[in-house]
């Protein structure tokens, strides 16, 4: 899917900071890293067979596409194969989705017909799990070939805060429901979760931690859409995009809260190594950053510039290039 704050374009830079970790690190077993922000899951995958990966994010589309990526793999897709041929046979039946998401609820983000077949393929596949002919894997394996169909054909332009006013081609194409493409897992050792970063701190343990905090976007608003469709839950909504009334807004992305809650995290992380991404346009400066590091261990700086997202309403105004910056601490640093 398409996702706003992706690392794969800088996956080469941070695993050049983070191989200088490893290096320092007496390897007697495969190493423990715990990726907190997990989101896309790009990060995680890249890692998922070299180190014993935790994945955490609080979204509900990030834990689906993180199960897949750390725990599902090609035998699990051979075994839906029934099942997602049904739901590509889906006459379709109004629901939550229909009625407040297509033209029936006064919204494009689907055509009626798409949101009415992405209605009873989310149902149908609720109903298996109920009746215990899906196992867990099964089950987050056909809940994310629906995300990644549903984002296909979402009448957006790659996140969920508005709608287009005209159906676009491709949104007006009937939804299809395609096997995730899969690489091959060899490390079943991995782990997803979803809480609180900084609860996690109480959970999980190890060797490198990285972090990549949501310093520009609430994605909870951004992606609201959906976690209402994989949670099939027909929640409270409200605003003219139908937003989740229940949608968190990360602390995080917060200039008064995020210091605070970075000291703090960095106090009660049990790792040797913390790589935090930062980039230049965020709510913490680059030395409130490294002031929050310094003060916690042994600390260092590498910086990368890459081409920043620019939103619409910015496209003109806004600098063509951002520094990435990689705050790393080594906390148990002689």
């Amino acid at each position: 899917m398409n996702y706003l704050g992706s690392k794969a374009k800088l996956i080469t830079f941070i695993d050049s900071v983070v191989s200088i970790c490893e290096s320092k690190i007496d390897k007697k077993r495969k190493l423990k890293f715990t990726d907190l922000f997990a989101g896309s899951g790009k990060v995680s995958e890249f890692y998922k067979n070299r180190f014993d990966v935790t994945a955490n994010d609080v979204e509900f589309y990030s834990f689906v596409t993180l199960k897949n990526i750390l725990e599902n793999d090609s035998s699990v897709a051979r075994s839906v194969d029934g099942y997602l041929n049904f739901m590509n046979k889906c006459l379709g039946k109004v629901g939550f989705i229909t009625e407040s998401y297509s033209p029936m609820g006064n919204r494009l983000f689907f055509t009626e017909e798409n949101a009415r077949i992405i209605d009873e393929a989310v149902d149908y596949v609720y109903e298996m799990r109920q009746l215990c002919l899906l196992d867990e894997n099964q089950f987050y394996y056909l809940l994310g070939c629906i995300l990644e169909a549903v984002d296909k054909v979402s009448n957006t332009v790659g996140h969920y805060t508005a709608y287009l006013k005209h159906v676009t081609p491709q949104a007006s194409k009937r939804i299809q429901f395609e096997h995730i493409g899969l690489s091959e897992l060899k490390n079943r050792r991995n782990n997803v979760i979803s809480t609180d970063a900084n609860d996690a701190m109480g959970v999980v343990k190890g060797d490198i931690l990285y972090l990549d905090p949501p310093y520009t976007f609430n994605y909870s608003n951004f992606y609201s859409l959906l976690n209402t469709v994989l949670l099939n839950d027909k929640p409270e909504i409200k605003g003219v995009t139908g937003r989740r009334q229940d949608g968190r807004k990360s602390p995080w992305s917060n200039p008064v809260k995020a210091a605070d809650l970075l000291d703090d995290l960095l106090e009660r992380a049990d790792f040797r190594f913390v790589v935090m991404s930062y980039s230049g346009d965020s709510v913490m400066s680059s030395e409130m950053v490294a002031d929050v590091f310094a003060s916690n261990g042994k600390y260092s700086l590498y910086t990368q510039q890459h081409q920043r997202y620019k939103s619409r309403k910015d496209a003109d105004s806004a600098p063509m290039v951002v520094t990435e910056y990689l705050h790393v601490l080594d906390k148990k640093a002689a």
